[in-house]
């Protein structure tokens, strides 16, 4: 009995052999299938995780289904702290909520949107431009972070720079309006202290003593300013820079400098110097420093302040000249009179000795 079931089991195995292949075919083709689409998906993973800029995938429910690698470098968290949770919980403050906001004013006719969101990172404040995608067929977003914290200050610095240069370029046309000398250096000081130098000082070059002299500074009265001279030497650098290479030049100020008590640098850590030059002529220097403020002198600064003490020294020429030419009409003005009432007692001198004679001879 044994036996015949044994051979009517085999009759019936071999019987179903060709659909039992067939079984064994499909599935195999079903598994190398699933295979297949597993290492799909793996890549899509392995793409998605190499994406440039921090990014993650929400559900429809907002909670994060992956990040990306350099999501997990830049907010320093690993998929486990991420992974599951709500995106309000992984954030501080409210950039959350905010990204929820924007998720859920998208339509499929309109699935994308980008904003600008201010986010702390260990105490410094960073600037993202968030790109959200919303992916109405899979039920999915993606949120894409891309920190434009250094090409905001850049451009801040830029809208700075270009909205001084262009009060440098009003204030230099003024500057050739007048000839009066120390309006020029009232103007000149004025424009640096709004530029946010603490201490503005303008000295003129002294051919005679091979100096600098003060002519005026914000900090000290003309009295006694006017009264500094310092003489152009290697051991005062900047000054010697200054009429030597014609260069603006910043330098650390040096702790126990022979000038520093006569110029007051107790406090000072740095300071520059501008050299008043006119076709080749050095007429003075500007000296600027932040001894109040303690803030650095840029470096970049350094050409645009060139330009506008460029304007400085033309305008100082002029008025220079102007000064002289009104200074020798007076000569002039003062040798005509002399020479004219010298005439004219003259020519009465000639009458009446001519009238003396005529009343001899009677």
């Amino acid at each position: 009995m044994d036996i015949t079931k044994t051979e009517t089991e085999s009759e019936t195995a071999s019987e179903n052999a060709p659909y039992s292949n067939f079984l064994d075919n499909s599935m195999a083709k079903l598994e190398s299938k699933k295979k297949s689409a597993k290492l799909e998906f793996n890549d899509y993973e392995i793409i998605f995780d190499n994406l440039l800029f921090p990014r993650l995938l929400l559900d429809d429910k907002n909670r994060v289904l992956q990040v990306n690698r350099d999501f997990k470098s830049f907010f320093n968290v690993s998929e486990d702290d991420v992974i599951g949770k709500d995106i309000i919980s992984i954030f501080e403050g409210n950039l959350g909520i905010k990204i929820i906001s924007k998720i859920n004013e998208l339509t499929e006719a309109s699935n994308k949107c980008n904003l600008e969101i201010s986010y702390k990172k260990q105490n410094m404040d960073h600037l993202f431009n968030v790109f959200i995608l919303r992916l109405f067929q899979i039920k999915k977003a993606m949120v894409t972070f891309i920190d434009i914290t250094k090409e905001k200050s850049t451009e801040d610095e830029l809208k700075k720079r270009n909205k001084e240069l262009l009060q440098l370029y009003e204030i230099g046309k003024t500057l050739q309006q007048t000839l009066d000398i120390d309006e020029i250096l009232d103007i000149t000081i004025k424009t640096f202290t709004q530029l946010g130098f603490d201490r503005v000082r303008v000295y003129f070059y002294d051919d005679l003593d091979h100096s600098f002299v003060g002519r005026k500074a914000n900090d000290i009265s003309n009295e006694k300013f006017t009264e500094i001279k310092v003489p152009v030497t290697p051991e005062h650098i900047k000054v010697y820079h200054s009429y030597t290479k014609k260069t603006p030049i910043i330098r650390k100020e040096e702790k126990y400098s022979i000038y520093s008590k006569l110029l007051d640098k107790e406090g000072v850590y740095e300071s520059a110097s501008l050299p008043l030059v006119n076709k080749g002529r050095v007429l003075g220097m500007i000296s600027i420093d932040n001894k109040y403020s303690k803030k650095k002198i840029p470096e970049e600064s350094l050409q645009a302040l060139m330009t506008f003490t460029n304007q400085i020294s033309v305008a100082i020429e002029n008025a220079m000249l102007y000064a002289s030419s009104i200074r020798r009409l007076n000569r002039l003005s003062a040798i005509y009179d002399i020479t004219k009432i010298s005439s004219t007692t003259f020519v009465q001198f000639y009458y009446w000795i001519k009238a003396q004679k005529c009343c001899t001879l009677k």
